[in-house]
């Protein structure tokens, strides 16, 4: 059963604050990134008829907003999207504690993905920082399509349990 406009009001929404976020971190541009948000919002509404099978319709969300910004980016010529770019703040409007931040977390990421298997750092490369898609990736490094999914959900699962364990708080001590 398709979702109706009042439940798209109350559910879906109250998500444009978060996803404009999302949006201005890859495209840096507040009027592009209402401008793609509205998109999702309208595609998503398109296909409302499906909405039912989802579990995570916040995550689709996301995703969704994740995906038009690199659509409109590849477009553009833009690589406002690279691991660099997101650790960027040198715009001038952000404070100098949060840059610093930034510069520390994007050396750290840097350090962590050096560590990383070859293959492991080459497909992160070409995803992350290249926006190559999957297939591309496939043929660039002679891999089944299956085998750059698998390599590249291992190095995100390495990079994520790096960065957890380094901002773990020890919840026992008093």
């Amino acid at each position: 059963m398709p979702m109706t406009a009042d439940q798209f009001q109350r559910d879906i929404l109250p998500l444009k604050d978060k996803l404009f976020a999302v949006a201005l971190r890859y495209l840096r541009n507040r009027e592009e990134s209402r401008d793609a948000v509205q998109d999702v919002f309208v595609r998503f509404w398109e296909y409302r008829s499906e909405w039912s099978r989802l579990r995570n319709v916040e995550a689709m969300l996301v995703t969704m907003t994740r995906n038009r910004c690199l659509d409109l980016l590849k477009k553009s010529g833009g690589n406002a999207h690279s691991i660099d770019a997101v650790f960027d703040l040198s715009d001038g409007q952000s404070p100098p504690d949060t840059q610093a931040e930034h510069l520390e977390l994007k050396a750290q990421w840097h350090a962590f993905v050096a560590t990383l298997p070859s293959d492991q750092r080459k497909m992160l490369e070409l995803r992350d920082g290249k926006q190559y898609t999957y297939e591309e990736i496939a043929a660039e490094t002679g891999k089944t399509m299956s085998s750059v999914k698998v390599t590249l959900h291992r190095a995100r699962m390495a990079l994520r349990k790096h960065f957890e364990a380094m901002y773990a708080y020890d919840t026992t001590r008093k």
